[in-house]
């Protein structure tokens, strides 16, 4: 089994572009994006594998269920 064993918000934070996918494992994956303000990834479903969001900077929202949800560091 592959561990993902770095430090994500020196990761997120090192980075320039918009998604990169840095770790892809058998029932998880760890991607990196910047989401500049007033944007938006639209939506997005994994039926397989629960999703963790990390914020390392920012505030935003996200519609979780329909509801929608303040998401960000701090929240």
């Amino acid at each position: 089994m592959a561990y993902f064993e770095y430090d994500v918000a020196a990761l997120a934070r090192a980075r320039d572009d918009f998604r990169r996918v840095v770790h892809t494992g058998e029932l998880s994956q760890v991607v990196l994006m910047a989401i500049a303000p007033g944007s938006e990834i639209g939506e997005e479903t994994h039926d397989d594998v629960d999703q963790v969001l990390v914020f390392v900077d920012g505030v935003g929202e996200a519609v979780i269920e329909g509801e929608t949800r303040p998401i960000g560091v701090n929240q």
